[in-house]
């Protein structure tokens, strides 16, 4: 019984990472959007990284590297 109980606390823990890792995937294609919308309105790119920083509470580098990614 012991073993059949880790086993379900494993998978549970797998799945557990698999959707934590799926919901920073879909948080950094939305963050990455955004970026290529601001940058579509022809807005520079400081003014860009201010308004991630903004709506998404990121860093200024991590908000520096989504913008990079987009020019």
């Amino acid at each position: 019984m012991k073993y059949e109980m880790d086993l379900i606390d494993a998978k549970d823990e797998g799945v557990a990472i698999g959707v934590k890792k799926g919901q920073n995937q879909g948080l950094g294609q939305g963050i990455a959007g955004t970026a290529k919308a601001l940058a579509t309105l022809k807005l520079d790119d400081e003014k860009i990284v201010h308004k991630l920083i903004e709506i998404y509470h990121l860093s200024y580098e991590d908000a520096q590297h989504y913008v990079e990614q987009v020019r």
